[in-house]
């Protein structure tokens, strides 16, 4: 039996009586071509089994509708969610998303994409997380001259690079703020960080700020000795925690920087016999989907996955569509602190 042929757009245009160049417009979701029309279109391609020749519109258009997602680590939770919001908004909007790795050269210094074919995308996008070392203005600045225009999702000291932020020391306040207003004084901070950051003098870190600030308000003195720095792994993690909390004046609460390293602070608790939150209060932030389902429910700062997701496609379709190139940009996410069971007044 011959196999059916795959419909073409001129079919579909004389079909719906439409331009051919009208037709692929509204496949590709381009700004002058109607919703109604758009959803005639794509109504109408779906039922008849319409599928896009990619290689001819890559020779044809010079794009891929394709984006690179890059990060330095996979395994924290929160970036497997995002790029699951990520992959979805994308869909939506009629692009494919290929997930690179990023790493940085022994030989020049520089951060480079893996596989090398990654170059192939029309726009690329970092999430800020846990690289071997922190990607720097220069890093971001130079894939967006010689891979694709570049968003990075994360903060970033300068208004030179197109970012979408988080104003971690507000959020990092407002957690602090809150564990004091139940009445603790003792609060523990476990910091993971990559193993060149440990090696190094670096300090500066807007949640610890965050943390700071509060308790100065507060009128109370910051405790060096209750910051742990050290590589963001679990195993790391629970052995951090069981640090401060056999200090002889220990923490009644802990601040974790995410809530993947909360889990390994909840291990050392119930080693130790103490319970979470009736001897021990735990926080952390990123509201992972996990941290909603322990036995004790984790008290997080959230962030809309969603929305960063669908800000990231929109923010790249404007710097890659028609050859447009907007303003630089750069947005701030809003955070919430979502109260859970993990956190409560502490024992007299």
């Amino acid at each position: 039996m011959e196999k059916a042929r795959t419909p073409t757009l001129l079919q579909i245009s004389s079909a719906l009586g439409l331009s051919k160049t009208a037709v692929s417009r509204a496949l590709r979701d381009m700004p002058d071509i109607s919703a109604d029309t758009k959803k005639i279109v794509r109504e109408y391609a779906a039922r008849v089994g319409y599928r896009p020749n990619h290689a001819a519109r890559v020779l044809v258009t010079s794009r891929t509708r394709t984006i690179g997602l890059g990060m330095g680590s996979y395994t924290n939770p929160f970036f497997q969610e995002v790029t699951f919001a990520l992959l979805h908004e994308a869909r939506e909007a009629g692009l494919s998303v290929l997930l690179l790795g990023i790493s940085r050269s022994e030989e020049t210094g520089r951060l480079e994409v893996f596989p090398a074919h990654g170059a192939v995308v029309d726009g690329l996008v970092l999430l800020e997380g846990w690289y071997e070392k922190r990607p720097t203005v220069e890093d971001v600045l130079y894939f967006d001259r010689t891979v694709a225009p570049t968003l990075f999702r994360g903060n970033m000291a300068s208004d030179e690079v197109d970012q979408i932020a988080v104003d971690w020391r507000g959020a990092a306040y407002d957690l602090t703020r809150y564990l004091l207003m139940l009445g603790h004084r003792r609060i523990g901070i476990l910091r993971g960080i990559s193993e060149l950051e440990l090696a190094s003098d670096e300090t500066h870190c807007q949640k610890t700020a965050g943390s700071r600030d509060a308790l100065r308000d507060f009128g109370l003195e910051w405790d060096q000795a209750a910051l742990r720095r050290f590589p963001s792994r679990l195993g790391s993690a629970k052995k951090a925690a069981l640090e401060l909390l056999l200090r002889d004046s220990r923490p009644t609460a802990l601040i974790c920087h995410t809530d993947y390293l909360a889990l390994g602070a909840m291990r050392a608790a119930r080693e130790l016999g103490l319970r979470v939150p009736e001897d021990l209060s735990i926080a952390g932030f990123n509201d992972i989907e996990l941290g909603a389902y322990l036995p004790t429910a984790l008290t997080t700062v959230s962030q809309d996955k969603r929305a960063i997701a669908r800000e990231i496609i929109d923010r790249i379709k404007s710097r890659t569509e028609d050859g447009r190139r907007t303003e630089r940009f750069i947005s701030k996410v809003l955070h919430e602190l979502v109260i859970r069971e993990s956190c409560a007044p502490p024992t007299p």
